[in-house]
């Protein structure tokens, strides 16, 4: 899971080795490259690619991760997202990251909300 997936392709995960590799991931001339990177070596399992190369994404835990791009959290204490609404638009949208109590977050209708438990679609103030 991660942002890799709207640049990257021909992605697997090589049980023999446990390694992520993706045939093809863009570099900022457009340019496509070879990448991989240790699977077990991203606590988050979730994975970026930066300039071509694949990166482990340090971002909590959720769905979102399956319908949203160009993730990061930011200093002011907010997750920021480009996420997919039903309309197959990208909506930018962030919610506080201690806004759920279980860390998890997922996107609804492009709009990142709270993941699974008590706090299920739970939207928190920005």
């Amino acid at each position: 899971m991660g942002s890799y997936l709207g640049s990257c392709s021909g992605c697997s995960i090589d049980d023999q080795t446990d390694t992520l590799k993706c045939t093809k991931c863009s570099k900022a001339c457009g340019a496509q490259i070879e990448s991989s990177i240790p699977f077990g070596s991203c606590g988050s399992k979730s994975f970026g690619n930066d300039g071509g190369s694949l990166q482990c994404d340090d971002l909590p835990a959720g769905n979102y991760l399956r319908s949203c791009e160009s993730c990061n959290k930011g200093s002011d204490g907010h997750l920021s997202c480009s996420c997919m609404g039903s309309d197959g638009k990208k909506i930018d949208t962030r919610i506080k990251l201690d806004a759920c109590a279980n860390g998890q977050f997922d996107n609804t209708d492009g709009q990142l909300v709270c993941g699974g438990g008590a706090d299920a679609g739970r939207s928190a103030e920005l």
